[in-house]
């Protein structure tokens, strides 16, 4: 494999390591970190606190969705396409 598409199918791979990390560890520390800190709050303040995250983690879990995505893509078409049919093609012939 040339060295260009090596580092292409490394950089796309470390992309999909990011983007579930971005989407499982923000969701996980928001649920067993962000929420149980915010229960001791009145209501009006919880309400604008969650307001003002749930903006800001919109956009970092849609970025990480994206990169999840196009490294999802990229690695089936490029790695598991080629193995289904070399698989398809032994079972044939044997």
């Amino acid at each position: 494999m040339p060295e260009e598409v090596q580092f292409f199918a490394v950089l796309l791979r470390w992309m999909h390591i990011t983007g579930a990390v971005m989407t499982a560890g923000g969701t996980l520390f928001g649920v067993f970190v962000m929420l149980p800190a915010l229960r001791g709050l009145e209501n009006e303040v919880r309400s604008d606190i969650m307001e003002s995250v749930r903006k800001r983690f919109s956009v970092v879990l849609m970025v990480g969705m994206v990169l999840l995505l196009v490294s999802g893509f990229y690695n089936y078409i490029i790695h598991e396409i080629p193995n289904h049919r070399d698989r398809k093609s032994t079972r044939l012939n044997s």
